[in-house]
């Protein structure tokens, strides 16, 4: 665990990322996109199922930080980034790629993955600080992976992108969680993996900041800059940092 800047407000609030802080959103999806791959022949292109998870994930990265800056909407998003896909990896008409997004959102929905130890950190958080929940999907999306996951009850606030008009990395989505929770920035904890949607937006607003850190691409290429207040290798490091912010033993 490492410590970066340090603010003397007491927390009133803690907000978690839901996908891949809490819920085991790769492992989801690499399901999801091997039910796709099966079912469109992709393996008939010479396109390894790994190779196509990472494409996919490579295309969705940049189609999201696309939306967050206001240039295409939901449904491009959602339509665009299998007609990418399936060009890139050299699958040939017909298909639909509105339908094909359908169709991994549905295998999708059935998986239920918490990342090892976040429910017990919810647990153990709950009667210290109110929680929040700050997810940067859509509503029809999260909200039943989050009520099938039974963590409702955990949390004070569950604010969802798409309901508040506003993705991360924006800013502006801090800012409206600030006022949710009726707190200043510095009286709030954020805690997410992402050093870009997550870290150095959330840092821009004021926010403390806790990142737990997982290894990839954009990892290596983000770390210098994100700079969060404190860093863990894993969820469950979460709780007896909170502890300690609070002065709980």
């Amino acid at each position: 665990m490492s410590e970066g800047r340090t603010r003397r407000a007491m927390p009133r609030a803690l907000f978690f990322d839901l996908d891949n802080t809490l819920y085991d959103h790769r492992r989801a999806a690499r399901e999801a996109l091997a039910e796709v791959y099966r079912r469109y022949d992709v393996g008939a292109t010479g396109t390894a199922v790994d190779e196509f998870a990472r494409l996919f994930f490579e295309i969705n990265q940049r189609l999201w930080l696309g939306l967050a800056g206001g240039e295409i909407d939901v449904t491009t998003l959602r339509d665009q980034r299998f007609a990418e896909l399936f060009a890139r990896v050299g699958v040939a008409a017909p298909f639909e790629a509105p339908v094909v997004g359908r169709e991994y959102l549905a295998v999708y929905l059935e998986r239920s993955y918490p990342l090892p130890g976040a429910e017990e950190v919810l647990a153990a958080l709950a009667p210290l600080l109110p929680l929040g929940l700050l997810t940067n999907g859509f509503t029809d999306i999260q909200r039943p992976k989050i009520a099938r996951l039974g963590w409702d009850p955990y949390f004070t606030w569950v604010a969802v992108a798409e309901e508040l008009g506003v993705f991360k990395p924006d800013a502006a989505i801090y800012a409206q969680i600030c006022r949710m929770a009726e707190a200043s920035p510095a009286e709030i904890i954020y805690v997410g993996d992402s050093p870009v949607e997550d870290v150095m937006a959330a840092r821009q607003v004021g926010l403390r900041t806790v990142w737990v850190r997982r290894e990839g691409p954009e990892v290596a290429r983000w770390a210098a800059e994100a700079q969060a207040d404190y860093e863990v290798a894993d969820v469950r490091d979460v709780a007896p940092l909170v502890r300690s912010l609070v002065g709980v033993a």
